[in-house]
């Protein structure tokens, strides 16, 4: 039991990786789409970083195996949706940025669309689930770029789906507020529940 126990940061540190390498490979490799996407101004090119930014994430956790903690694993792929969490940090992205959350759609959905990386027909993380979420931002174009900037560096594993940003055409209209629709997605996996001591949500105890 004591050997199970030491060797559970191990697990869940091969765990993450396995997902991460998936998902990056999905992020540069299946969607092309988005990177059109970001071609449409130089500014927004910084979306492209958003595999650099995981691959960055997995480096660093690969360096030490004490910094590799429960914390750490929860907050990139929660055992649950952990909306709350998600709906906390669209918040505070929203102040820091100037940015308006004119509204916010959560859904949930079980199972997950990762079998498209690999060419399965099933999935080769069944467990892990999808939170699809919807956001309509108001905000100048420049406070909303980094809104998105930001988001991408959030600690939880997520993925830009589409968002309908165009860069004005005038530097006198970047001042301007403007209206953005974006949707991404986010992940989490309860099949690692038993390797952890507790399950941590934004307002325990």
């Amino acid at each position: 039991m004591e050997s199970l126990h030491k060797s559970r940061p191990l697990i869940l540190l091969v765990m993450a990786m396995c997902f991460l390498l998936l998902l990056l490979f999905y992020v540069y490799a299946i969607r092309p789409s988005d990177r059109k996407i970001a071609e449409k101004n130089d500014e927004l090119a910084r979306l492209d970083k958003q595999v650099e930014l995981v691959l960055q994430k997995t480096e660093e956790k690969n360096e030490t195996k004490s910094e590799y903690s429960q914390e750490s694993v929860q907050a990139a792929l929660p055992l649950s949706d952990n909306t709350e969490q998600m709906l906390l940090d669209l918040n505070s992205l929203g102040k820091s940025n100037g940015v308006s959350l004119e509204n916010v759609t959560v859904s949930m959905q079980e199972g997950n669309g990762l079998q498209a990386m690999t060419g399965d027909t099933e999935s080769p993380f069944p467990a892990v689930n999808e939170l699809k979420i919807s956001v309509a931002l108001q905000g100048t174009y420049p406070s909303i770029v980094n809104w998105i900037a930001q988001l991408q560096r959030l600690p939880r594993l997520l993925v830009i789906d589409s968002f309908d940003l165009n860069k004005p055409k005038t530097e006198e209209a970047l001042p301007k507020p403007i209206s953005v629709n974006l949707m991404f997605t986010a992940y989490y996996d309860s099949s690692y529940r038993d390797m952890v001591d507790r399950e941590i949500l934004p307002f325990d105890e």
